[in-house]
């Protein structure tokens, strides 16, 4: 059986934030995050507190549950 790797907080920002067609400035305005705070967050040099992930949760219209750990097959899936 393949072993899956799992997405990081990093990983699962970024791709939400695509998924919603956002840009990084359209998410940055909505939750109130500066544009180099949210970059540092999708490259995982910095990891968002809960209450940061609520904000980017909100503002991309998700559950904040969305960042739990994910299986995936292969980074292609994120």
């Amino acid at each position: 059986m393949e072993e899956k790797e799992q997405a990081t907080i990093a990983e699962l920002i970024k791709y939400h934030r695509k998924n919603q067609k956002m840009t990084q400035e359209q998410l940055c305005e909505a939750t109130g995050i500066s544009i180099s705070t949210l970059k540092k967050y999708e490259t995982g040099l910095r990891h968002p507190k809960a209450e940061q992930l609520q904000r980017i949760a909100e503002a991309l219209g998700i559950s904040d549950k969305e960042f739990m750990p994910l299986k995936v097959k292969s980074r292609s899936d994120i």
